[in-house]
């Protein structure tokens, strides 16, 4: 993730960020990592297909998608 500038968010500054917008929100902290699960999740219950959803998350082999 970037800032509007071009430079990279370190850790702290996306946990900000991602705070600040679920504080607008009824939902709980969520790690990056944790919406990166939630959004693999959702693209597979909506249908997507697993070797789709393994490229968008950058896994090397659709087994690693899988057994997660």
């Amino acid at each position: 993730m970037t800032t509007p500038k071009g430079k990279d968010f370190g850790p702290y500054a996306i946990n900000k960020v991602i705070d600040a917008v679920l504080d607008k929100t009824d939902l709980h902290h969520k790690t990056p990592h944790g919406l990166r699960h939630t959004h693999a999740i959702m693209l597979l219950e909506s249908g997507a297909d697993l070797k789709y959803v393994s490229e968008r998350l950058g896994h090397t082999t659709v087994k690693i998608t899988a057994d997660v």
